[in-house]
């Protein structure tokens, strides 16, 4: 009988905290807990626990969006953590229909009509931007930033 000794196992790779993680999902209502859960999965295994909750919240209310308005077929949910920062993109494939921000509505048991204003409210940065493929527009983005020493109630830490 012989005997081998076996190698320490590799380390893990260091994280890189300029990668982004993406998530490519149907433009469905099934997606949206899926990109929920996704964000939260992210901010936990880069360190971000802190920023989960609120981070989940803004990922939802974006996607609940793109599914139930942008006419799209297809979404992209990206996060990219930056170190200081931590960025969140929201891409669908229809470039006509663009997010707007509504009034809030006038009776607080109303569904609807504050998405976008939470997203402004709970993250550090937001904005929209065009997707072109070369001289074509063929899509948008709805992006959004925490920053990396943000708390879960907004305030610094």
């Amino acid at each position: 009988m012989t005997t081998q000794a076996l190698a320490a196992p590799c380390a893990a790779p260091a994280h890189d905290p300029t990668r982004p993680y993406q998530l490519l999902a149907p433009a469905e209502p099934s997606s949206i807990r899926v990109a929920r859960e996704f964000a939260g999965v992210v901010l936990e295994a880069t360190g971000h626990l802190l920023l989960v909750d609120d981070a989940r919240l803004c990922v939802s209310d974006v996607v609940s969006n793109v599914v139930q308005h942008a006419g799209a077929a297809q979404l992209a949910v990206q996060i990219t953590d930056c170190g200081d920062r931590v960025l969140f993109e929201v891409r669908d494939d229809n470039p006509a229909l663009r997010p707007h921000l509504c009034p809030a509505p006038g009776r607080a048991r109303d569904e609807g009509g504050r998405g976008l204003l939470l997203v402004r409210e709970l993250s550090s940065a937001c904005g929209l931007h065009l997707v072109w493929d070369g001289l074509v527009v063929v899509g948008k983005c709805l992006w959004f930033e925490f920053d990396g020493a943000q708390g879960a109630d907004g305030r610094d830490l």
